[in-house]
């Protein structure tokens, strides 16, 4: 098989496998990509969305905010080929060079100097990919 039908076979391979999830078909394909990148099933009857986070994330997409995850495997699931036509940018804060020993130095978790960065660098606009859930929500 090419790389490109081995995608697809993965991709109907996890909604075989979903059934209905009773999601809504945005939502539906955000567990399937987590799925994916994961391989950890247990994000299907894990998942809970706000009503606003599908609208909200589409619209801060399509205006180009960037996408800012604190972990890499958060950013694993978004389509890189749709980001780029978007000219949407995403990073992990949390990797760099500097975030060990800031967070060593302020005597935080590397995520909540990634946030105090964000705030710092005057992120206007963000689509954040958070993991934990103790991470501010943009609203």
């Amino acid at each position: 098989m090419r790389p490109d039908e081995i995608y697809q076979q993965s991709f109907r391979l996890i909604r075989e496998r979903l059934g209905q999830s009773g999601a809504g078909e945005a939502e539906g394909q955000i567990v399937e990509r987590i799925i994916h990148a994961t391989a950890d099933w247990d994000f299907a009857r894990a998942m809970q969305f706000d009503p606003r986070a599908v609208p909200q994330a589409v619209h801060a997409l399509t205006r180009q905010a960037a996408v800012i995850g604190d972990v890499r495997m958060a950013l694993a699931g978004f389509d890189q080929t749709l980001m780029q036509e978007l000219g949407v940018r995403a990073w992990c804060y949390v990797d760099g060079k500097t975030a060990q020993s800031e967070a060593l130095a302020a005597g935080a978790t590397r995520s909540a100097m990634k946030n105090r960065r964000l705030q710092a660098d005057s992120c206007q606009e963000a689509f954040w990919g958070m993991t934990s859930e103790n991470n501010p929500v943009p609203s």
